[in-house]
């Protein structure tokens, strides 16, 4: 678990293609991935981050879909 980590900045990592690294970022509060254009999907596990209040997108031109259940109420 990576429990002390709050805000995340990947943008413009246009090589990024995974997430699992993150997936047990539970108490995650930002996340910036604009611009991750080889980002094809996110990590089912992000519906565990129940703190996160701001998650960028913009620009992610591969990524097709969300999981399933994903539960930002925070978001």
């Amino acid at each position: 678990e990576l429990p002390l980590l709050k805000w995340v900045d990947l943008s413009h990592s246009t090589k990024l293609t995974d997430l699992s690294a993150l997936s047990k970022a539970y108490d995650l509060r930002r996340l910036n991935l604009k611009g991750c254009t080889s980002l094809d999907k996110l990590p089912e596990e992000m519906g565990n981050m129940k703190q996160l209040v701001f998650l960028n997108l913009r620009g992610c031109t591969t990524l097709s879909t969300l999981p399933e259940r994903l539960n930002l109420i925070s978001l």
